[in-house]
């Protein structure tokens, strides 16, 4: 219980700091002209959330930008169960959802327009599942969707899984890919070699979205604010294949 208490002290330290941190900040980067912003031209986009808060921290300014104009799917692969504090039963991976839920919610002020899947395979186990997640996933995709997943050389073996599977499904079926970017140190992975475009959206609305997930102690979300502030707003990363 103590424990618990502290970190949840920690957490919202956490936010106080990246919120003084925008305030204060005169180092406010520009990084406009080396990235193209998106632009999305079919009519559905399909997001693979591996747990709970990637669909935020990876896409959160797609969900923004595009809620009103196109259909958005949420495809949430695992249980979360093993994420936060470590407590693995229904109760918590019900939490979990529900703070999604909310942060969606934010983000569209209350006006969205999603469908949420939940596969609910074990977390930390895809893996595992990457025959059964393969036919679950192509189920839900075809060749007129823009699909959206993690980056395939993420450090989480989840996010990596996921992005292997995606990959496979885009060689049979020629979607529009694009990789999303979730460890806040996204400029170590970019090379000159990839397709990089950008979305944004207000930094208050994102620490507002990200400020639900308070079941995720252990996620710095300092750093993962702090690391994408353009100006005023928070910066999305996705990567896709050289045409």
């Amino acid at each position: 219980m103590i424990y618990k208490i502290f970190k949840k002290i920690h957490f919202n330290f956490r936010f106080i700091f990246s919120a003084l941190f925008y305030i204060f900040s005169f180092r406010r980067e520009n990084i406009l002209g080396e990235f193209e912003n998106i632009n999305i031209k079919s009519h559905e986009i399909i997001i693979l959330a591996p747990h709970f808060d990637d669909e935020i921290l990876g896409c959160l300014a797609i969900i923004h930008n595009y809620f009103k104009s196109k259909k958005i799917t949420i495809v949430y692969i695992t249980d979360g169960c093993k994420g936060g504090m470590k407590s693995q039963n229904s109760e918590y991976k019900n939490l979990r959802a529900k703070e999604s839920e909310n942060a969606i919610k934010k983000i569209t002020s209350n006006n969205y327009n999603t469908a949420n899947y939940f596969l609910n395979l074990p977390d930390g186990e895809v893996s595992e599942n990457k025959e059964k997640l393969k036919l679950e996933i192509g189920k839900l995709i075809n060749e007129t969707q823009t699909v959206f997943c993690p980056f395939i050389d993420d450090i989480h073996p989840d996010h990596k899984a996921v992005a292997e599977i995606v990959t496979e499904l885009k060689a049979e079926k020629k979607f529009e890919l694009y990789e999303y970017f979730v460890f806040y140190k996204y400029r170590s992975f970019i090379t000159n070699s990839d397709n990089i475009y950008i979305s944004q959206i207000s930094f208050w609305k994102a620490f507002k979205s990200l400020y639900f997930f308070k079941s995720q102690i252990y996620i710095d979300f300092r750093k993962e604010l702090c690391s994408r502030i353009n100006n005023k707003n928070y910066l999305t990363f996705f990567r896709t294949e050289k045409q």
